[in-house]
């Protein structure tokens, strides 16, 4: 945490700043966090946040930014921030991150609206986008421990909430919430909840339950690299498919790495649809949908490689809608190689892609 408040402390004093309080909206300049080219290269620079309707506020179209206490109330972040010009600066290391959290969800937005085909607004796919909450540095309790070192997508009847924890003992650079690809890849969860998860329906057998799961983290994880893509920039057009190891050195995340992964469940698993660690990897004590994710996530990096980034993201958002309208099979029949079948724009010869028996 430190690096970061000593980030930003350096990046104040090159002007003279005054503090404002304003309900500024619409595209406005903010200095932010945002990856520079080459690979775990960030810097602190202006950027355009086009949909806040308050900029202390931090609220606008992907939501509120804000706490969720040791009350378990969702409470306003303090924000401050300092006016150069018509360039807005983060005066303490809170308003930085709120800043960059709601700017980096913007981009996932964008990210899909823009897609040179099969393009979705979700705003227009979910109406209530704009009630979403973006929690920062969230207060949580699991097993008797504070969580801390990771982000989230929650959807609970209706509402979804996108989260950073804070950082802890194992981040290497990067918090989780400041890093873009990370809240990209939890942003691309949101996505496949609403293109995918809520109109495909419930699923009662375990072995189309965790590729589904497998598949939207592979998703994720694609979505999250293209995030890193900076065009117009020679080194920076080819994107960072190690984004995950710039918070995370010990994750096996990096998408340009081939994987295979086989797994079998254990006979007392068989009927568990929640625990993901009841599937075993020869070699290994567990595996979860994370793992076999990772193969699917390499797999759309190498077609990537091939066609171009963009243009098979947009075959991805194109199978999104063919699973949630059922066009891959039914909900309790989803299997990899069906689902790869059905992906017009997917070529995965050679890569395996791992099997659920």
């Amino acid at each position: 945490m430190l690096k970061w408040n000593q980030w930003l402390v350096a990046a104040l004093g090159a002007a003279l700043l005054s503090a404002c309080s304003t309900n500024v909206s619409g595209p406005i300049q903010v200095r932010l966090i945002q990856p520079a080219p080459g690979h775990c290269r960030y810097n602190i620079g202006p950027a355009t946040i086009q949909t806040l309707n308050s900029l202390t506020n931090m609220q606008g179209l992907m939501g509120r930014v804000g706490y969720f206490d040791r009350s378990e109330t969702f409470v306003k972040a303090d924000l401050q921030f300092g006016q150069v010009g018509g360039t807005y600066t983060p005066m303490d290391y809170g308003s930085l991150y709120a800043a960059s959290l709601y700017y980096y969800l913007e981009s996932g937005y964008f990210l899909f609206k823009n897609l040179p085909t099969n393009s979705v607004d979700m705003a227009q796919e979910v109406p209530s986008l704009s009630s979403s909450q973006i929690q920062m540095e969230t207060y949580e309790i699991s097993k008797d421990e504070e969580v801390k070192d990771n982000a989230a997508y929650l959807y609970d009847e209706g509402n979804n909430t996108f989260i950073s924890y804070p950082a802890g003992d194992f981040v290497n650079g990067l918090p989780f919430g400041m890093n873009r690809g990370i809240m990209i890849h939890e942003y691309t969860h949101f996505v496949m909840r609403h293109l995918v998860r809520n109109k495909l329906g419930k699923q009662t057998k375990q072995i189309p339950y965790d590729t589904l799961g497998a598949l939207d983290e592979g998703m994720a994880d694609y979505f999250g690299f293209l995030s890193t893509i900076i065009p117009g920039t020679p080194e920076g057009e080819k994107g960072d498919p190690g984004y995950f190891l710039c918070t995370e050195d010990s994750l096996d995340r990096d998408l340009s790495v081939a994987k295979t992964v086989n797994v079998s469940r254990t006979t007392d698993c068989r009927n568990d649809l929640a625990d993901y660690d009841c599937l075993r990897i020869p070699g290994s004590k567990y595996f979860s949908v994370h793992s076999l994710g990772s193969v699917f996530a390499y797999a759309n990096w190498a077609q990537g490689e091939r066609v171009g980034h963009f243009q098979h993201a947009a075959t991805l958002v194109d199978l999104m809608r063919k699973i949630g309208n059922g066009a891959c099979g039914s909900a309790d029949n989803l299997t990899f190689q069906s689902i790869v079948s059905c992906h017009s724009g997917g070529n995965y010869s050679g890569t395996n892609l791992g099997t659920l028996q």
